[in-house]
């Protein structure tokens, strides 16, 4: 099929493989055959995907990566065997991790990447694979921030309660930075 992804023989996607034969010896050639009507179309890697899109998840270190299924003709005519998903840290240069699609295929349009490290800058990228390899990988990277410590807490009031003596702390909750307040710890 690579045949006719480029030089001589190069066919748009879709276009059928349209064939006549002739045969010869050393007496001469035979007529053309009559064209083929039944039989293949070209079909190709699939093309480069969008990047994906990201939410970060309140409750715990994640973000959920979501992605636009490659369809027809997206797919290079062929259907998707698998979506690859990769990651890097800011400032890695091209030491691009694998999280999903390569050592096993995966065909879902969403993963939830967890347990990460919190205050980074994260680069995805995505790409998709057919019978005939993997498409290009999506430009530009998709950039997000993981979840950051909560903010300072800035203001912090103590106060006595005169029927009972008691001593009530009270303050602003501060940003969360992305991820849910699980709770809080005073000193006295």
């Amino acid at each position: 099929m690579s045949t006719f992804w480029e030089g001589t023989y190069r066919k748009d996607q879709g276009t059928f493989i349209g064939v006549r034969v002739q045969a010869f010896n050393v007496k001469g050639a035979s007529e053309l055959s009559p064209w083929n009507v039944k039989g293949p179309r070209v079909e190709k890697v699939p093309f480069q995907m969008n990047r994906p899109t990201a939410t970060k998840s309140m409750t715990e270190a994640a973000i959920i990566l979501e992605w636009e299924e490659q369809r027809n003709p997206l797919d290079g005519g062929s259907a998707i065997v698998s979506y690859g998903l990769q990651y890097k840290r800011s400032g890695e240069g091209e030491k691009w991790s694998d999280v999903v699609g390569f050592k096993e295929d995966y065909l879902e349009t969403s993963y939830i990447h967890t347990d990460l490290p919190a205050n980074e800058e994260l680069h995805y990228r995505i790409r998709a694979k057919n019978r005939w390899g993997w498409g290009q990988f999506s430009t530009p990277d998709l950039v997000i921030e993981t979840p950051k410590a909560p903010e300072v807490v800035e203001y912090v009031e103590s106060t006595v309660i005169d029927k009972t003596g008691d001593v009530k702390i009270t303050w602003e909750a501060p940003g969360s930075n992305g991820s849910e307040i699980q709770g809080y710890k005073l000193e006295v």
